[in-house]
């Protein structure tokens, strides 16, 4: 239900933001939930999760600056 919903946002959303200023908000997604998982969950994070999460961020930064 809340995968739908958030769908639905989503589409709402596109509808009067352009997709390339949109975008970089679902790869925060790919960043924070590790390390979301880690605080929350006390999962490991691993020097490749963390490697992997330092690439998405440095593509952030070129892709929103």
């Amino acid at each position: 239900m809340l995968y739908a919903a958030l769908s639905v946002l989503w589409v709402w959303l596109l509808t009067f933001t352009p997709l390339s200023r949109a975008y970089p908000f679902v790869a925060v997604a790919f960043a924070l939930t590790p390390v979301l998982g880690a605080l929350v969950f006390a999962e490991p994070l691993s020097a490749s999760l963390l490697a992997g999460i330092a690439v998405i961020t440095c593509g952030l930064v070129l892709v929103v600056g």
